[in-house]
């Protein structure tokens, strides 16, 4: 007995649907992801966990005098006060600058007994004007009164600043701290964003078990089929998004988008216009204006059945022309 033989036929979906399926299925996810991003930060902002992270981190800036409140109430650095207040001479600057580093580097909270001392102090040794003599003498103290120097005493303070911001990240108990913030913001993005791009990408077609399609595919009339023409199996479809996924997102974002390239390069001039992710298993994306997708080939033959049962009714409707010719 011969094995019997079905043909089915889809039209493939254009690039310019398959294209506009992606963009509303981006825009959706970035829109729920920027809803969700937002809640997430205020939640966060008013949990007594992330609050207590972020006051003592504050105490420690504030305590570093690397650090002031503005008039906002906001914590900025000293450098970024002292260069917007146009009141100030170069002269007081310096003295602030050097009030703060003194303070700083004498400081127990960052540095072991005279080790903060030191290093300033060396700092000053090696400090040197425009024509290589000194700018402090052995005790630390500014050689030259005159505003032909006071440009070089910013300067040396200005690059004292930055050398003690390096310092002060080096403190193991602010440095736990940011490192815990840092993890914090970026689970809190990647989470945020991930979690709408599963929901459109995955959740909504893995229930759309006939067509596997998203929500931008229902709106451009495409689906996806498998190599026989029928629907694709649940765990193709999750293989699918996994190397869509893993290969073609990330992929892509840490290996300057040699995979989207690539990518798109197939679905634009392969023989069969598949993409990566679709070569790979096999799938087929199709036009489905007018057509069905059948989840296995016994429901196509009961399809097949009822058509054939429809038009056989239909074709011997009993009139009553057909009484009176009786």
């Amino acid at each position: 007995m011969e094995n019997e033989t079905i043909e089915l036929t889809y039209e493939r979906a254009t690039l310019g649907r398959r294209v506009a399926a992606f963009l509303v299925d981006a825009f959706l996810s970035l829109l729920t992801g920027a809803i969700f991003l937002l809640l997430t930060f205020y939640l966060l902002s008013v949990s007594p966990f992330m609050k207590s992270i972020y006051q003592q981190r504050d105490d420690i800036q504030l305590n570093s005098h690397l650090y002031i409140k503005n008039d906002s109430n906001n914590i900025i650095q000293l450098k970024e006060s002292i260069s917007k207040d146009t009141a100030l001479t170069i002269k007081e600057k310096n003295k602030k600058y050097d009030n703060a580093l003194t303070y700083f580097f004498d400081s127990n909270l960052f540095f072991n007994e005279n080790e903060g001392n030191e290093i300033y102090k060396n700092l000053k040794g090696n400090a040197k004007g425009d024509d290589n003599n000194n700018l402090f003498n052995n005790d630390g103290i500014e050689i030259y009164d005159d505003s032909l120097h006071n440009d070089y005493y910013l300067s040396f303070y200005e690059d004292s600043y930055q050398k003690a911001l390096s310092y002060m990240s080096w403190n193991n108990e602010y440095r736990n701290l940011n490192r815990q913030l840092l993890l914090i913001d970026t689970f809190s993005v990647l989470g945020t964003l991930l979690f709408p791009f599963l929901i459109f990408s995955y959740v909504i077609p893995l229930f759309n078990v006939r067509t596997r399609q998203t929500l931008g595919m229902m709106a451009t009339k495409i689906a996806l089929i498998d190599v026989n023409g029928l629907s694709v199996k649940w765990w193709k479809f999750t293989l699918r998004f996994l190397f869509f996924y893993v290969i073609e997102l990330w992929g892509s974002l840490l290996s300057f988008f040699i995979p989207f390239i690539v990518s798109l390069t197939m679905a634009v001039l392969s023989k069969t216009h598949q993409s990566l992710s679709d070569y790979i298993t096999n799938t087929y994306m199709v036009s489905i204006d007018n057509k069905s997708i059948y989840k296995d080939v016994f429901e196509y033959k009961l399809a097949q059945q009822n058509t054939t049962k429809r038009s056989f009714i239909q074709n011997d409707i009993y009139t009553p022309e057909d009484k009176k010719k009786d």
